[in-house]
């Protein structure tokens, strides 16, 4: 599977696209969703999977200009270390089941890509 990452930690960054390459899959890391944007429309990912909570766009941001874009078959998912009431308070429109918890438990993110692959 292509996935993109995006966080603005380097550390989440790089420890995510370490075993998502060890998984198999094939990975593109940006730090940030305007970049990010760009290399959907270029690379036209299997999954995006994005910090919510990053400086000038957010993860929630960048859903929106997909969906307004029309993009609407690109998957995501969403990493934070927000909790739920917060997420809510971000943005409504995201399913809470697409969002993982920092720090991120692999097996549950393994389950999850499984889930969005099989969607």
């Amino acid at each position: 599977m292509n996935i993109l990452i995006i966080d603005d930690n380097l550390l989440v960054l790089k420890k995510l696209s370490f075993y998502l390459n060890q998984k198999g899959h094939k990975v593109i890391e940006s730090t940030n969703a305007m970049e990010a944007l760009s290399l959907i429309l270029k690379h036209q990912p299997d999954l995006v999977i994005t910090d919510l909570l990053m400086p000038y766009v957010t993860g929630s941001e960048l859903y929106k200009t997909l969906n307004y874009l029309n993009k609407t078959q690109t998957k995501m998912l969403f990493i934070t270390s927000l909790k739920d009431k917060y997420i809510k308070y971000l943005d409504n429109e995201i399913d809470n089941d697409l969002v993982l918890r920092k720090p991120i438990n692999y097996d549950h993110l393994d389950s999850k890509i499984q889930e969005v692959a099989l969607a």
